[in-house]
């Protein structure tokens, strides 16, 4: 390996690449001796290691992370850059885009919204060049410009940036995620202030008024059989209904990378069973799927309307107070073990984010203190 400069002041490297090939590695002027040293010396250890396949050290590789487009090509020809890691994709916006169609789709909906509040923070910028005190500045503005709750939203944001963070370090575009620091808050808090109980007697107005036995069923889905919605109601079939033994097998495509894939058997409601029947009577030919497909927006929408027809004021967290009414009720009848098997949750998250107080449970006490007397 040799380095020499030039009269009109640019550098030019010489060496072998990993291929075994000898090339030449140039330098603009503007390159001071200091830099062209480092660069020098920098790429001899790069490649003495590819030679012994022995992994770069995190020195190392922050160095190859801070080059540009340029410096990357020319280490990807010596074989010390894979081509992938040239390309324009460690960009915020071309990083995302790719990371997010890998994930599951109802997961996707979700990480848009956090790429897009990214790119807004930070413009189109490369990943390496966002560090610790910008990670910081973005949850603050999260939380006061955006106005998204610090207990909830905001907290997920930053957990979602962590696993975005993680996937670029693993692409080994990147050595460091900012994001994953001690002082961002990433723990979500359940808001109680948040939570609705939807009671039967309301469920039972909300029913009447629904027009079509297709949408009474996702309610009914939601409301009773504590559907995750819309992804689970998208996903059920009819293959997955065991009607002898009362049960269905339900897919959460947001769990599918735990052990169980995210499919579990749950018992059908008796609230459930009379119209998935009825659909099943009217249903087509061969159809593969219980319910036609739905947008999460379409859906809110229309239960929404069905709110609004009854004369109620539409509640927070809409769908998911739906499906926590339902593990609330479950709980009364069911065993935890059995409740959360049948809802796809752990006992802490039960407690955490979906049992609730009713005014049932206060209106069931004083009844039986009333039959003492």
């Amino acid at each position: 390996m040799s380095l020499s400069r030039y009269e009109n002041g640019s550098w030019r490297l010489q060496l072998t690449g990993t291929d075994g090939v000898r090339r030449s590695v140039f330098l603009s002027k503007t390159t001071s001796k200091a830099a062209a040293v480092t660069f020098s010396n920098t790429v001899q250890r790069l490649l003495q290691c590819a030679r012994l396949e022995v992994p770069f050290d995190a020195r190392d590789q922050k160095w190859i992370v801070q080059q540009d487009g340029q410096i990357k090509k020319k280490l990807a020809k010596l074989g010390l850059v894979r081509t992938d890691q040239v390309e324009a994709r460690q960009t915020l916006k071309a990083f995302t885009e790719q990371y997010i169609v890998r994930q599951p789709k109802e997961t996707q909906r979700k990480l848009s919204d956090v790429a897009r509040r990214l790119i807004a923070f930070f413009g189109d910028i490369p990943l390496h060049g966002i560090n610790n005190a910008d990670a910081q500045r973005f949850q603050h503005w999260l939380v006061s410009d955006q106005r998204l709750a610090e207990n909830s939203t905001a907290r997920r944001h930053i957990g979602y940036c962590v696993q975005i963070w993680n996937a670029a370090i693993d692409d080994e575009l990147i050595v460091k995620n900012p994001f994953a620091q001690k002082g961002l808050k990433k723990a979500v808090k359940t808001n109680k202030e948040r939570h609705f109980y939807v009671d039967r007697e309301l469920a039972k107005r909300i029913f009447a008024v629904i027009p079509s036995t297709e949408y009474r069923l996702r309610f009914t889905l939601m409301r009773f059989n504590g559907f995750r919605a819309p992804s689970e109601l998208n996903e059920l079939r009819w293959s997955d209904i065991d009607w002898q033994n009362q049960s269905m097998t339900i897919r959460a495509d947001k769990n599918r990378h735990q052990e169980d894939g995210g499919v579990r058997v749950s018992g059908i409601f008796p609230e459930v069973l009379p119209l998935l029947e009825e659909m099943s009577q009217a249903r087509r030919g061969d159809a593969i799927n219980v319910l036609p497909r739905i947008s999460h927006k379409n859906l809110t929408k229309h239960v929404r309307n069905w709110v609004a027809a009854v004369g109620v004021d539409v509640w927070p967290q809409l769908l998911v107070n739906l499906r926590r009414s339902a593990a609330t009720d479950a709980h009364d009848l069911y065993a935890p073990h059995v409740v959360d098997a049948w809802f796809g949750h752990c006992e802490a998250v039960s407690k955490k984010h979906y049992r609730m107080v009713t005014d049932e449970h206060y209106a069931r006490l004083k009844s039986q203190a009333s039959s003492l007397v």
